[in-house]
């Protein structure tokens, strides 16, 4: 009896020992099945249960294996004695069991939401969820019972997301989801084995930042905590901490909403101060807030009522708003902080010389001859914050920027043709061995070369009384009138009324285009000098079939924006846009007339371009300050295009007298911009000085004397050997490009020993590349 209890206790030490053993693994689920799964990537199955024994076969990860039994060997390591087919042929064995996964048929019929991700997908909420690690080895069970069945073992630190607390006798349980080695895990634990993640921070920090998206905020760091509401796409933010929950990134943020937690990568943190550099006098328009930094969400230092005076120190634009940094006299006491610039006062020479600070030296040359010609001019600068040479590198690809030339195709430089130099030649717009340049829209639009997008994105080029006006804020303005409108109308397709029958209700619709265009403009907030100059560019004075309502296929459609009309090398554009402008109900589609497409295409521009901070033609072309998407969500690909537009800009206004009205200009600016402004390359020939055959024969019967090598127009130095009897040879080569010349062809006599013959090519810009032939003649 006494040799029977003696037996049982060491029974029982060993299965403690085993279970502990398990605790090594990530997690590893008991089973009572005879077949198993190899989770490790390479498995040797050994003739015994030892490391020392010999290979019987290896497997891999995924194989399906039969458990004929399980056992200990002398170190006290679990193994398995298993069968396994490879190859046809069976083979039996031992592997430890750490490195098999069993199956069981209980496991198999797990409902489905214990086997959710802790980290991704998440079990059926039926209440608050939060993160934690395990304290120490724990055991995962089915159910709320420590005589249930065992899911698994989990180690110390083991992440799980925890919920459904229930108190049963004396233990508390969570039910909790996990990951494992090899499949996810759900089961109860007791909750003293679990130390919960914080979910909220202490205030450290105080960064203005702005959703990128529409962002639900939380009352802790916790996706199943109360909501308090949701903040909407490019609204302010301060920062005032971070922590991670779960292994994801959390901010504590102040929003209009109030204090809560948001998801981190949902913001953009932006500069929100600057470094006093001038001092004018100004008044307030009316009583204003000064705030600790630039968001009127910041806390308020004073109120500064109507008609005080301060002092502007300097000024900053922050998520499109301008502000400024002043200071005022409260009682004894200098109040120094931001105020909107809207509610300020501040002469048009002080609101000048205070932007004009903020402006990198090289710019302020020719905005200080601007400001002479048009003081009612005011010109905001944008700190983009962007390096240089990052945007031209991500501006110089994948057709973002494109260029009219004829020259590809044997044409000759004009208005709307630009030379060889312009295009690039960089691998995938252009082919070396073929002169062949990659057609990316239409019949001959080209990629830019680096040093023509370089030309274009240089602000300083264009500040210039044509080229500033790409950089025209395009928001409405009560100043914007509708006579403007319509003298900017005169002398196009538009100049009168339009009257169409409207195919969505059978009725006439008719009315004036300038009508249209300041509808247009009051409901989307856009200019409607913009929007009159947009179609006129998109579709020219006299219209297109985009404005006809007439193209087959598409009667009764307009696109008077050419919204959505993407080109291709086959074509098709228009009716690409007028499918866009027939489907979906967007944006007042379809248009199925000429004012709903005016209307509605302005508020999809308002929308998908201004309203998003691409506030300027400049900015719509070249996107340097969406964070979001920078460099891609841009309107066209012209390189050309914004100041195409600042041109015609200029001329409708200078034709209207319009000129010295009080335009507002947003001009951007780079860190690390070259110290001389960008120039565009010198008009030079196809650059292709390469050839694309070299044959050798021999003059005295024509045959062809072999190379060393197979000729390849990168390949510049080739050798031959012949016999004495070859006394003379003709050498002939042909140019890759029809513009190219060669010289150094033609007939040779040969000496004993080396001869060298040089083959040059002569490329339509100039350049050159020599081939050189070494041949041997045999003594």
């Amino acid at each position: 009896m006494h040799q029977t209890k003696k037996g049982t206790v060491i029974s029982v030490l060993l299965v403690v020992l085993l279970l502990f053993q398990s605790f090594c693994a990530d997690a590893i689920i008991i089973s009572h099945s005879a077949n198993g799964t190899v989770i490790a990537d390479i498995l040797n199955v050994r003739k015994r249960d030892t490391t020392t024994s010999d290979v019987v076969v290896t497997v891999s990860e995924g194989t399906a294996v039969t458990i004929k039994k399980t056992v200990t060997n002398s170190l006290g390591e679990k193994w398995y004695k298993i069968k396994v087919k490879v190859n046809n042929t069976s083979y039996t064995g031992y592997v430890m069991a750490s490195f098999v996964r069993k199956k069981t048929s209980s496991m198999s019929k797990t409902p489905a939401t214990t086997t959710q991700s802790a980290t991704s997908s998440k079990p059926a909420k039926t209440g608050k969820y939060r993160y934690g690690n395990l304290k120490t080895n724990a055991i995962l069970y089915r159910s709320r019972s420590k005589q249930s069945a065992i899911v698994a073992y989990l180690k110390p630190k083991t992440l799980v997301y925890a919920g459904q607390k229930k108190k049963v006798g004396r233990l508390t349980w969570y039910r909790v989801s996990t990951k494992g080695l090899s499949k996810n895990y759900s089961g109860y634990i007791q909750s003293k084995q679990i130390k919960f993640q914080t979910t909220t921070v202490k205030s450290t920090r105080y960064k203005v930042a702005f959703f990128k998206k529409k962002t639900q905020i939380y009352k802790t760091a916790n996706s199943t905590d109360t909501i308090k509401g949701t903040a909407s796409k490019r609204s302010d933010a301060i920062i005032l901490g971070t922590l991670k929950v779960g292994g994801k990134k959390w901010a504590k943020v102040k929003t209009k909403l109030g204090t809560g937690y948001a998801a981190y990568s949902n913001l953009t943190p932006v500069t929100s101060t600057v470094k006093s550099t001038i001092k004018y006098e100004a008044t307030t328009k009316k009583s204003t807030a000064c705030r600790k930094v630039s968001c009127t969400l910041a806390t308020n230092r004073g109120t500064i009522p109507s008609g005080t005076t301060i002092n502007v120190l300097g000024q900053l634009t922050v998520n499109n708003t301008l502000w400024y940094k002043a200071s005022y006299l409260k009682g004894s006491s200098t109040i120094t902080g931001y105020v909107l610039a809207k509610n300020v006062n501040l002469s048009t020479e002080a609101a000048f010389q205070t932007a004009l600070q903020v402006f990198p030296d090289s710019y302020r040359p020719a905005l200080i001859q601007l400001h002479a010609a048009h003081p009612t001019w005011m010109f905001h600068p944008v700190n983009t914050g962007l390096d240089w040479n990052e945007v031209i590198a991500n501006e110089c690809c994948n057709g973002k920027n494109t260029i009219q030339s004829n020259c590809p195709k044997g044409g000759a430089v004009d208005a709307y043709s630009v030379p060889f130099s312009y295009l690039s030649t960089a691998a995938g717009d252009y082919d070396w061995a073929t002169d062949t340049y990659t057609l990316r829209d239409g019949s001959n639009w080209y990629e830019a070369n680096e040093q023509v997008v370089s030309y274009y994105i240089d602000p300083r080029n264009f500040l210039n009384e044509k080229g500033i006006f790409q950089f025209e804020a395009l928001n409405y303005e009560a100043t914007q009138t509708k006579d403007v409108v319509a003298t900017m109308l005169n002398n196009t397709f538009m100049s009168g009324n339009y009257n169409v029958t409207d195919i969505a209700t059978g009725k006439t619709a008719a009315g004036s285009y300038a009508d249209a265009f300041m509808d247009a403009a009051a409901t989307s907030n856009v200019s409607p000098y913009y929007l009159v100059t947009r179609v006129k560019n998109e579709v020219g004075t006299n219209g297109s079939d985009s404005t006809s309502g007439t193209l087959k296929g598409y009667e009764g459609y307009y696109n008077f924006y050419n919204i959505g009309a993407n080109d291709s090398a086959t074509g098709q554009a228009i009716a690409n846009g007028l499918s866009w402008a027939k489907s979906g109900t967007t944006y007042n589609r379809p248009w199925t007339t000429p004012y709903k497409s005016i209307v509605g295409g302005a508020s999809y521009i308002a929308s998908l371009y201004i309203g998003i901070g691409q506030n300027t033609m400049y900015t719509q072309k070249f996107n340097v300050v969406v964070p979001t998407s920078l460099y891609v969500h841009q309107y066209m690909t012209s390189v050309t295009a914004s100041n195409s537009y600042a041109t015609n800009n200029y001329n409708t206004y200078s034709t209207n007298k319009i000129l010295d009205h009080a335009y507002t200009f947003y001009i951007p600016f780079y860190n690390n911009m070259p110290a001389a402004t960008c120039s565009l390359p010198a008009s030079t020939g196809n650059p292709n000085c390469y050839v694309k055959s070299l044959t050798l024969k021999n003059s005295n019967n024509n045959k062809t004397i072999n190379l060393n090598a197979t000729f390849n127009y990168l390949t510049s130095n080739y050798t031959a050997v012949v016999a004495n009897s070859v006394n003379k040879i003709k050498i002939s080569a042909k140019p890759v490009s029809t513009y190219a010349s060669v010289s150094g062809t033609g007939t040779y006599s040969l000496a004993t020993g080396n001869n060298t013959i040089k083959v040059t090519c002569t490329a339509g810009n100039g350049s050159k590349a020599t081939y050189t032939i070494t041949i041997t003649r045999q003594p």
